[in-house]
């Protein structure tokens, strides 16, 4: 099969890390893959797709590039002699919906439980047009199929399925480090993308409440950092909390946190929360849709945005060694489900399944 991804941009977040980690499995398995990027802005996720071979096509530079129609014509262009072409995220879902060729086998990854667009009855009737395009919807957790159906439908019902997102295990296994790293049991890591959905601003009020010796650290980036740091200054805290940007180390980061924190409002299916339990890090974060299912009864998980119960479990953790090892322990076998091969082969069972008979085993 010849397939294209399309997303909007390769910045930190979860789509991103899934498109990053599974294209290369589906091009060693004989496909012809591709990627095209509606902003090609520089960072580790882009590198390393291109490092391994993926052709990529970049439309642009910058995070209004996300958002500029000129692309549908650029998108015309890279589709020609696809079998598939599988969007992620809004403006890719669009534009892709908008480009592709009657009769083309489109696919769309939902990675969340909500979005903006949901909350405007004027976008409804033009979404229910967008997802018609699509011969099939991936929903990375059964949580995001739910939210959806319940927006979209029933009518839906028959082109959407549940593939759980995957991530590379052996990668943060804490045996995958030839140099072990000593853990800070002190410092707390988040590793998120500073975007409306996540809660960087409970993190740190519960932070405020915790031992002087303790501290934060944040992986990531985005359009919500500037108010996190002004809340940073308010609350005095300039010398607890270190902003780390984009990192590609990331399982390195967190084997050398002595805690791994994701404060979030809502998720699809958390990347970030399986590599931090992969790794053998103590797990704490938001009981909210979308975490709980993957994380419950393994990670920690506080009450969305209650600063004083995050603050009360992250000081167990860190007075309590056996506590730690035991939710370790717990995290490390949940994560073992959440096998990024396993997702890239259920891709690729989808795609032949849109596909007429004969293409179903032609890899070229």
């Amino acid at each position: 099969m010849k397939i294209l991804h399309v997303i909007t941009s390769m910045r930190t977040g979860g789509a991103e890390k899934l498109v990053c980690d599974m294209l290369p499995l589906m091009r060693d398995q004989g496909h012809q893959v591709e990627l095209a990027v509606f902003d090609g802005t520089p960072s580790h996720l882009l590198e390393s797709v291109r490092q391994q071979g993926i052709t990529t096509h970049v439309f642009g530079f910058g995070l209004k590039s996300a958002y500029n129609p000129q692309h549908i014509n650029k998108l015309k262009s890279a589709i020609g002699g696809v079998n598939i072409v599988h969007s992620h995220n809004t403006s890719a879902q669009l534009f892709t919906a908008l480009a592709a060729p009657a009769g083309t086998a489109l696919v769309t990854t939902e990675h969340s439980t909500d979005n903006r667009r949901r909350h405007l009855r004027l976008l409804r009737s033009l979404d229910l047009r967008l997802y018609r395009c699509y011969k099939a919807i991936a929903c990375c957790s059964e949580a995001v199929a739910s939210s959806l159906l319940n927006y979209l439908g029933p009518e839906f019902a028959d082109r959407t399925s549940v593939i759980e997102n995957g991530i590379d295990l052996s990668a943060y296994s804490p045996a995958a480090s030839d140099t072990p790293v000593a853990a800070n049991d002190t410092d707390i890591l988040m590793v998120a993308a500073f975007r409306p959905p996540k809660d960087h601003l409970t993190a740190l009020r519960a932070l405020s409440l915790l031992p002087s010796e303790t501290t934060l650290s944040f992986a990531g980036d985005g359009s919500t950092r500037p108010q996190v740091e002004v809340e940073v200054r308010r609350l005095g805290l300039e010398k607890r909390v270190r902003f780390l940007g984009p990192v590609s180390n990331v399982a390195e980061r967190l084997r050398g946190a002595g805690i791994a924190l994701l404060s979030t409002r809502y998720e699809g299916l958390s990347l970030s929360s399986i590599e931090a339990m992969a790794s053998g890090t103590p797990l704490v974060a938001s009981d909210v849709s979308g975490v709980r299912e993957v994380c419950g009864g393994a990670a920690l998980l506080f009450p969305e945005g209650d600063a004083k119960a995050l603050a009360k479990i992250l000081g167990d953790l860190l007075k309590d060694p056996a506590l730690r090892r035991l939710t370790a322990d717990r995290c490390r076998q949940r994560a073992a489900r959440f096998d990024i091969r396993t997702t890239t082969q259920a891709y690729l069972d989808l795609y032949a399944r849109l596909l007429p008979a004969p293409m179903q085993t032609h890899k070229d």
